[in-house]
């Protein structure tokens, strides 16, 4: 063998997307020009549930909502990034 080339097709529709499936297909060439071909199929697919923890349950001396710290309150939904998540103690 001489050489050897892989070509990789990746099939899926946006990245985040499961399952994923690629393919690899392998060519290796002889000193004669004489050719074969393998492929490798690979298939990615995330089935484990993401894992939250919230902080701690917190006692705040006050009269009302405006006396919370660190996270905002809000009456709505609030989309807040992993590290503020856990700078306010939870995981």
């Amino acid at each position: 063998m001489t050489t050897a080339v892989f070509s990789p097709l990746l099939c899926r529709l946006t990245d985040g997307t499961c399952p994923i499936v690629v393919t690899r297909t392998f060519t290796v060439t002889d000193l004669c020009d004489n050719t074969a071909q393998a492929q490798q199929t690979i298939n990615i697919d995330d089935q484990t549930d993401p894992t939250i923890a919230a902080p701690a349950t917190a006692n705040i001396a006050g009269c009302g909502t405006a006396d919370i710290t660190g996270l905002a309150y809000s009456e709505t939904a609030v989309t807040i990034t992993l590290a503020q998540l856990t700078t306010a103690g939870g995981s």
